[in-house]
């Protein structure tokens, strides 16, 4: 990755890190995203993390909005809240290297980006060698609006309505979801932060509970969270008539860990996860 890179903006940690600081446009990463072939994307929240692999071999359907956001492949970005962008090699202890992109948001690191064997690297040496910087971090600025204070104004609306949610025993979600997988019932799930939203839905092969943690697998997908970091449960109607309900799962502070949208339930799986006096 050092070719083409400028000694000064060069950051080397331990652990065999090396990274360079970029300052790209939407546009660019946009165009990065449609040419450069496979990649993993992970989304972070408090104690989840969600991987999904990507492959856009051109950009036909972006949506975007005020040039703050753009929703690509169901990969939502709030350009708002970008703090750092970095590419990234990893040089392991087997002699082997990996390469990816680190975004951060107002919270610490937020996404990334990981190229693949299938990746055209020659895009990502051109992002790097274009877009690299000694410090990008002075040019952004706190927008008070985003991701996160909407789902603060939404849960304020709507968990307050008892006839639109009920809080549910947080200690029972990973049987519930377990048995979910077993039935090969096709799940909708959503972790978001304040740099990004990132929704998949598909029916999960594998699930795994070890202790606190659930782990769900997928060819393509691979989502997991620790229950210990869950604090409250809800489930929540959806707005429309469809009559489905969405079990959201919030950390100590209110935030949003995951929201899973569910299909209709038989009463012997809706039974698993008790409502709450």
């Amino acid at each position: 990755m050092k070719a083409g890179i400028r000694p000064e903006n060069l950051r080397i940690r331990s652990g065999r890190e090396v990274r360079v600081e970029l300052s790209i446009s939407e546009n660019q990463l946009i165009d990065f995203l449609a040419e450069i072939g496979e990649v993993w994307i992970h989304t972070f929240t408090n104690g989840a993390k969600l991987k999904r692999r990507l492959v856009l071999n051109e950009i036909e359907n972006v949506w975007r909005h005020a040039d703050v956001l753009a929703e690509v492949a169901g990969v939502l970005y709030d350009w708002r809240k970008w703090r750092n962008l970095w590419a990234v090699q990893r040089n392991e202890a087997t002699g082997g290297k990996s390469f990816f992109l680190d975004v951060a948001g107002p919270e610490g690191l937020a996404h990334q980006i990981f190229l693949t064997a299938r990746t055209r690297f020659e895009i990502f040496q051109r992002l790097v060698a274009q877009c690299q910087t000694g410090d990008a971090s002075d040019t952004y600025e706190y927008e008070a609006s985003g991701f996160l204070e909407f789902i603060e104004n939404r849960r304020r609306n709507t968990l307050s309505k008892m006839r639109m949610a009920r809080r549910v025993d947080r200690a029972a979600v990973p049987n519930f979801i377990q048995c979910l997988t077993v039935n090969n019932e096709t799940l909708r799930i959503t972790m978001l932060n304040a740099v990004v939203k990132q929704t998949v839905e598909c029916c999960f092969p594998i699930c795994r509970v070890q202790g606190t943690e659930i782990m769900l697998s997928h060819a393509d997908y691979s989502i997991e969270w620790d229950n210990a970091c869950v604090s409250e449960a809800w489930m929540v109607q959806c707005g429309c008539v469809c009559g489905k309900e969405v079990l959201e799962l919030y950390d100590p502070q209110k935030r949003l860990i995951a929201s899973v949208a569910l299909p209709q339930l038989p009463p012997a799986i809706s039974n698993l996860i008790p409502t709450l006096n």
